[in-house]
């Protein structure tokens, strides 16, 4: 798996990972201030493993919660993201 994506401010994080090996940073061809990162072979299979973890996970509180009830906390859940109150910048946020 190839996946690159432009770094957002990061900083010491996607440091660390590019140290670990699990990252490379380069500049973007298109902005040479503006980085870009591209995961690893080793990033990948770590990603791999974190992602069979997180099913797996899921899995579990499904079973313990319930189908049903996990559904519709996914739902809340979603609704609360798309809300503006999720979103830091909404103007309206400073005044509720």
């Amino acid at each position: 798996m190839t996946s690159s994506w432009i770094a957002p401010r990061w900083g010491a994080t996607s440091f660390r990972w590019s140290s670990d090996g699990l990252i490379a940073i380069e500049p973007m061809a298109s902005d040479r201030r503006s980085k870009e990162l591209h995961l690893t072979k080793a990033g990948d299979k770590r990603f791999q493993a974190a992602r069979e973890g997180w099913i797996k996970a899921q899995t579990r509180f499904e079973s313990a919660f319930g189908s049903k009830r996990t559904t519709e906390l996914r739902e809340l859940l979603r609704a609360v993201v798309a809300s503006e109150f999720a979103d830091p910048a909404s103007p309206d946020r400073a005044t509720n």
